[in-house]
């Protein structure tokens, strides 16, 4: 789902890089953008998705093994649609202010089908960096990540309503002190970031 967009694209081109022989449906809402994705791939079709709707508005006798939500689904059809037919979902456009509703749909279902709600930055990319980069140290006191985003990094029209939702949902950073997650607001949530040239930025 969204899988025309910067997010979906750039997962779709790493699945296919990873696994070469597997099908793949590019589901989007522009059916031309989506077949210029599934084209671009290889082996992959295009299918036009409707997120009002609880079958996404797609074939009954469509099979999938997956379900990936590259885009915020506010009525979370994607997720109902994977768990009526009992397929793995991945969410990586939930933000981690807005993953409560995937979260308690996932517990209701006393159901083996795995959930995974990547509601962390970039989808959990940054946090395995920073996993891989703190092997090389006995011992880790702090691990600060910080990120600029400017108007060339907030992909198409779907990237930017997600940053537009977050920015809204809270000003408030969530950060681990001793063990505790903890939400922190005003002074104590302002930080500085440092973009590659050096340049100073609030946060």
């Amino acid at each position: 789902m969204g899988g025309s967009g910067q997010a979906g694209s750039g997962a779709a081109a790493l699945l296919r890089r990873w696994h070469p022989a597997l099908p793949l449906t590019i589901a989007g809402r522009d059916i031309g953008r989506a077949q210029r994705v599934a084209d671009g791939l290889g082996g992959a079709t295009a299918a036009t998705i409707d997120l009002r709707r609880g079958d996404l508005g797609l074939p009954a006798d469509g099979t999938y093994s997956a379900v990936v939500a590259a885009l915020w689904d506010d009525r979370l059809h994607g997720l109902r649609y994977a768990q009526h037919r009992g397929l793995p979902y991945l969410s990586i456009s939930s933000g981690l202010v807005d993953i409560a509703p995937e979260v308690v749909a996932g517990a209701q279902r006393a159901n083996p089908t795995p959930v995974l709600v990547a509601g962390h930055y970039c989808a959990g990319t940054v946090v395995l960096a920073a996993l891989h980069r703190a092997r090389q140290f006995d011992r880790i006191d702090t691990i600060r990540i910080s990120a600029v985003l400017d108007e060339l990094d907030t992909g198409g029209p779907a990237g930017i309503a997600d940053l537009e939702r977050w920015s809204t949902a809270t000003s408030a950073g969530l950060v681990r002190r001793d063990g505790v997650f903890t939400w922190i607001t005003g002074p104590d949530a302002q930080v500085e970031v440092r973009s590659s040239d050096g340049t100073a930025l609030p946060g």
